[in-house]
């Protein structure tokens, strides 16, 4: 199906560009899906005077935000919300929707495994469905400085893996099938936020040897994969 062309009129259009900067009355043309010319109002109406007008002259308008490393659906709601695992989705949901009030139209997800919510990629591909936001998932592993370390992934949930687990291939090949990313398809995180302060300085070599790294990463590379 084609992709409709418009053209949008806005009171104030904020450009962030060094070129057209800030255009009061003004516009931009979009053709097949890309914004196809920038410019003032009465100029591009001129120019294009059969094309359809979007009229947003009592707003501003601002370029869409993306932010490619986000947490809101799995960690994020739990820590702002007083929430049970039942009513998890419904703090993603929310979250989501303040994202996009924000500007953000596009997100980057980690699903890393949770210990205390048992929800897979498919559960989170559920609550976007209707919503008018773009999110791509990278599957992960992370490890948190609990009392005694703990390791999860985004394959196998809320249950706590050992950590050998981490350099299990069918562990690491269903990472590698469910990530989304573009450029960056799999975080395999030692972060030192996670972790007890006597832990903080040594967080990476904790979890892998330069070994262990390569080997992850040549199991990456044979999928024609990339790794963040």
């Amino acid at each position: 199906m084609k992709i409709k062309d418009y053209l949008i009129r806005a009171g104030k259009l904020v450009t962030v560009n060094d070129k057209y900067k800030t255009i009061y009355d003004g516009s931009f043309v979009v053709i097949d899906g890309m914004i196809n010319e920038v410019g003032d109002y009465s100029l591009l109406s001129e120019k294009y005077k059969r094309m359809e007008v979007l009229d947003f002259s009592d707003y501003i308008v601002t370029p869409s935000l993306v932010d490619c490393h986000t947490h809101v659906m799995e960690y994020a709601p739990s820590s702002i919300f007083p929430i049970t695992e039942s009513t998890h989705l419904m703090g993603s949901s929310t979250l989501i929707l303040e994202a996009l009030s924000s500007g953000i139209t596009a997100l980057g997800e980690q699903i890393c495994g949770h210990p205390s919510v048992n929800y897979t990629k498919d559960d989170y591909l559920k609550v976007i469905k209707d919503l008018p936001i773009d999110v791509v998932f990278s599957l992960s592993t992370i490890s948190i400085g609990l009392p005694e370390l703990a390791h999860f992934s985004g394959i196998t949930g809320s249950y706590t893996i050992l950590k050998e687990m981490l350099l299990d291939e069918s562990i690491l090949k269903g990472l590698i099938e469910n990530s989304e990313y573009p450029g960056e398809n799999i975080f395999i995180n030692a972060t030192p936020a996670n972790f007890e302060e006597a832990y903080v300085p040594r967080a990476g070599e904790i979890i892998y040897t330069q070994k262990e790294l390569e080997h992850i990463s040549s199991i990456f590379h044979s999928h024609n994969k990339k790794i963040g």
